[in-house]
């Protein structure tokens, strides 16, 4: 295009440029020509350029970045920068989770809310849309204790809603009007307040919606999410109008206590300085996990450490004890002669603790707060001590770490993988760090350390050390006597008749040590009681208000507050519920929760994989008409007329409202003539053999009969027992034996029921009826509130025994301390391919918020679930007759129970007596001492021969030894 370059010699070209440059600011749209260059002339042997600058007034009002703005952005002190952009709000910020930790697999797991959601940046979301019912339940509840309109209360949220948005990410809330957002904190606000105060008062938590042990366990993990808070300020708003001065904190304080277990603090008579608000409820627990001591950072050794794990670090002398404080930053160490002592604070692993610790270190590491990485620091360094299952078991048996998230395998893979990305801070608890080092370094201290624990651990090996030494001596002394025969000693040791026998006196100085005794200080807890008026009225009157339909929404339509006492008893709890959606995240859900061949009731009935058995259905519906010698209308017309209250049973939104009166009526006759026939086949002689199906097939279709979604209303099988040949009682022992054989695959339990209780709801109903029989679980005695032990073999080696209860029941587990050893009584359970679908379908059963029960199953498993942990549990529970094993390995036994109560939190307060018991023998170093040497020395024939040899030789050696100086003669 340009020609030849020969033509425009180099040093002939002359270029000048005219550049005219027009600073566009906001507002203004840039075209093409304001970016071109303006070429004036062209010439054979020069090329000149002419380029115009002009400055282009700036308009008013202008808030787009210029070149001279992007030069100051980097210029600018970056501390400066930081302080401006805080400045911005009037309370600290509420970031989103740093991108280097978005990318974990566990994400939405770990940092995002699976039941509750507070504030906008997860409000959107279906699977939370469910949650939304139960605040506003909340909320009404909240504010008619609290004697105020809530049109009063929204006001106070509106007015403050221009900061409070500064508090999150535009991107996030620009999508909602200050309306919605205003509103949205309100619920919020509400509703976290209220579920709080119930929670802490304890007593009235059973008259708070989430009445569910499990239901409250995930909203108490998604209150502490980093992308799921409110600004503190909306809850000091929410307070002012229900609390006194002086109890807002203490409610607050109270509940991140109980959600901690840290201890109770007396606050300091002279602080030092007013402390500042916490931004947020997951900032107040940080700070109180931290408490008010400084770590000691700097030392003046060696910048690295050598040492590694809690057992290196005990086979060096060292040993751990729990501080007072409760404070992450109190860690201590101290070196005496040969032994140093490491203290450290109290720290309890469960469920919800890698979600909380992620949520902490993801807080910290925010460049919008500025704070230290101390938590993060904290959970290094308690990295650096956990590697094996080995280092869990010694802080545990030390008190340090209360273990209730499963076996100590699993509390060292949960500090393994916190810190897998995370970078170590070589400045914390670096005086620690050096102290331990030299320590460590002390080779003296190792080796006396190593003596002691290998040789003097225990009194048998103590006792093993003392025979050796006296049989060195006995040797010694036949040595001297063999050198020196007794003739020649005579001389040395002269006449016998000169020292007569009885002028011969041994004294023997006998030192009584006596253990230390540590008492037990029982926790009180302090309730705060709250009185509120028999009724209160709240009349308002609004003018086209457009959040007059969210107020009613919440009040209800009449807009009145009414009274607290309203029950929930007033409202018709469907009996058959859906399995909740904490579960239904289930990587099997299908295959644990959904029918495989018959399907029963109206929530799977649609299904075009169970339509094959509908034959089926239909033979065995023919064949009990027969036998009962009734009619297909009648039996119709029956359950016709119960369809009204039938249907209340199901969830209306659900699959139920697509079936007419008629449709839903013939279903259940054909499904409950079914299971009829079916439970009366099965358990009569005989008859097993009519069953239409294969034997392959009836391990299917008893699986689907006891799955939560796949249940009939026990009515329905009552109306079409009534007025047949089969008696009521008749039928009655056989449903009964028919659980049994489902449960323990022997009929010994049939008609065991309490028929004086109310009626099952449904089969499955029935069968936790029958597990847990009539007995119950004590669940609180004064003592420890937590347990260090673990497994089956922890137990065993501790002097500890299992035998089979007496009673079947799962709530009949009992212990018994005697002298040297324990007895812990365990009812028989059977664990075969169906147990862990019924196990979880119970759990599922005992979880939703719409039937009013204990959690008294989950308990018993969770309870199991700590008791195995490896196949060696699972063997020793089936030599002791405890477990019958029909599924396969141990290992695949010891992995259902720990994949079951994967996301279970443990209710502490079931069977408390019992772990109570076991906790004081646990502890009784003497029954353990007996319990190793029993184990060790006399497990088998094998080991008392030996030991009755090594016995009988040191007794030949020593009356040989007294011949050999005193010969006979």
């Amino acid at each position: 295009m340009a020609g030849n370059r020969e033509d425009f010699p180099k040093e002939e070209v002359e270029v000048h440029a005219s550049m005219k440059i027009v600073r566009k600011e906001c507002g203004q749209t840039s075209n093409g020509s304001d970016h071109q260059f303006a070429i004036a002339s062209k010439q054979p042997d020069t090329v000149r350029i002419d380029i115009r600058v002009e400055d282009k007034a700036k308009p008013t009002g202008s808030s787009c970045s210029s070149m001279e703005e992007r030069f100051k952005s980097v210029m600018i002190n970056p501390e400066d920068s930081k302080r401006s952009q805080l400045s911005e709000s009037k309370w600290p910020r509420i970031p989103k989770v740093p991108q280097m930790l978005r990318g974990s697999k566990d994400f939405k797991k770990r940092f995002e809310p699976r039941v509750f959601s507070v504030g906008p940046y997860h409000h959107h979301k279906p699977h939370l849309k469910p949650a939304e019912m139960l605040k506003r339940q909340l909320t009404k509840h909240f504010i008619q204790d609290s004697g105020q309109g809530i049109e009063v209360l929204y006001k106070k949220i509106e007015l403050e809603i221009p900061d409070l948005r500064n508090c999150y990410k535009n991107s996030a809330i620009k999508k909602y009007s200050n309306e919605d957002l205003a509103w949205m904190m309100l619920v919020d606000g509400c509703s976290l307040l209220h579920y709080i105060h119930c929670f802490t008062t304890g007593g009235e938590m059973k008259d708070c919606p989430p009445n569910k042990d499990q239901n409250a366990v995930f909203i108490q993990q998604d209150l502490f999410l980093l992308e799921n808070q409110l600004p503190f300020r909306v809850l000091e708003l929410l307070l002012e109008s229900r609390f006194k001065e002086d109890e807002r904190m203490k409610l607050i304080e109270n509940f991140i206590r109980q959600m901690t277990g840290l201890p109770v603090r007396k606050p300091d008579k002279k602080p030092e300085k007013k402390e500042e608000k916490p931004s947020h409820l997951l900032d107040l627990l940080r700070r109180r996990l931290l408490g008010d001591k400084r770590g000691n950072k700097r030392g003046d050794g060696k910048g690295w450490n050598s040492f590694r794990n809690v057992n290196e670090l005990k086979a060096a002398g060292i040993t751990f004890k729990p501080n007072n404080s409760g404070s992450l930053r109190d860690i201590s160490f101290n070196s005496y002669l040969f032994h140093g002592v490491l203290k450290l604070p109290e720290i309890i692993i469960d469920d919800s603790s890698k979600s909380r610790f992620l949520n902490l270190i993801a807080y910290e590491m925010s460049s919008e707060v500025p704070i230290d990485s101390e938590v993060t620091s904290y959970i290094c360094f308690l990295d650096s001590l956990i590697d094996y299952p080995e280092d869990v078991k010694e802080l545990r048996r030390r008190d340090v770490l209360r273990n209730f998230l499963g076996s100590d395998e699993e509390v060292a893979t949960l500090f393994n993988e916190i810190t897998t990305d995370l970078v170590l801070d070589f400045d914390a608890y670096e005086g620690v760090k050096h102290q331990i080092q030299r320590h460590y370094n002390n080779r003296v201290s190792t080796w006396m350390t190593e003596g002691l624990h290998d040789h003097f651990g225990s009194p048998w090996t103590f006792l093993a050390f003392v025979g050796a030494l006296l049989a060195l001596f006995l040797s010694a002394v036949q040595t001297w006597c063999t050198v020196f025969p007794p003739v020649a000693f005579n001389s040395m040791a002269g006449n016998r008749k000169d020292f007569p026998q009885e002028e011969v006196h041994a004294s023997i100085k006998i030192v009584r040590k006596e253990s230390g005794q540590t008492s037990n200080v029982s926790d009180r807890q302090s309730a705060i009681a709250s009185k509120q008026p028999e009724a209160m009225r709240i009349d308002i009157k609004v003018e086209d208000n457009p959040m007059e339909e969210r107020f009613k929404s919440v009040m209800g339509p009449n807009f009145s507050a009414r009274s607290t006492t309203t029950k929930s008893s007033e409202r018709k709890w469907p009996r058959i519920p859906k399995v909740p959606q904490m579960l239904r995240s289930n990587k099997d859900f299908k295959m644990q929760f959904e029918p495989r061949v018959i399907s029963l009731g109206p929530y799977h009935h649609h299904k075009s994989e169970l339509r094959p058995a509908e034959r089926l259905k239909s033979e065995m519906t023919k064949q009990f008409i027969v036998d009962s010698s009734q009619v297909i209308e009648v039996l119709y017309k029956k359950i016709e007329s119960e369809i009204p209250e039938l249907r209340k049973c199901y969830k209306k939104r659900s699959a139920i409202k697509r079936y007419r009166n008629e449709d839903l009526a013939w279903m259940m006759l054909m499904d409950g003539c079914f299971l009829l026939q079916y439970i009366y086949c099965y358990t009569t002689e005989g008859k097993l053999k009519d069953l239409p199906p294969s034997k392959h097939q009836h391990a299917f279709i008893q699986h689907d009969l006891f799955l939560l979604e796949n249940q009939l209303p026990f009515r329905v099988l009552e109306v079409l027992l009534l007025d047949s040949r089969f008696k009521e009682n008749e039928m009655m022992k056989k449903i009964d034996k028919f659980i049994s054989l489902m449960t323990t695959g022997l009929p010994d339990r049939a008609g065991q029921l309490n028929r004086k209780e109310a009626k099952p709801s449904h089969l499955l109903d029935l069968l936790r009826r029958s597990l847990l029989g009539d007995k119950t679980n004590s669940k609180s005695v004064p003592g420890k509130g937590w347990s260090s032990f673990r497994n089956v073999n922890e137990l065993k080696a501790a002097g500890i025994r299992f035998m089979r209860s007496t009673s079947p029941s799962w709530t009949d587990i009992s212990f018994n301390s005697y002298l040297f050893f324990g007895v812990l009584r365990l009812p028989n359970i059977t664990i075969d391919d169906t147990s862990k679908s019924r196990f979880l379908n119970l759990i599922a059963y005992e979880m939703s918020s719409e039937v009013p029960l204990d959690s008294e199953v989950t308990a018993y498993i969770c309870f199991l679930d700590s008791l195995i942990d490896y196949p060696e549990d699972v063997k020793e529970l089936r030599r002791r007759g405890v477990l019958r094993n029909f599924l396969g390995s141990d290992g695949e036994v010891a992995k259902l129970f720990n994949e079951i109560t994967t996301d279970l939190v443990l209710d502490f307060d079931a069977y408390k007596s019992i772990k109570q018991q076991i906790q004081r023998h646990y502890d009784n170093r003497m029954s353990t001492w007996m319990a190793e040497g029993l184990h060790n020395h006399f497990s088998s024939p094998w080991t008392v021969l030996a030991f009755v040899g090594a016995l009988l030789a040191l007794l030949m050696s020593a009356v040989q030894t007294w011949y050999t100086v005193y010969p006979r003669g």
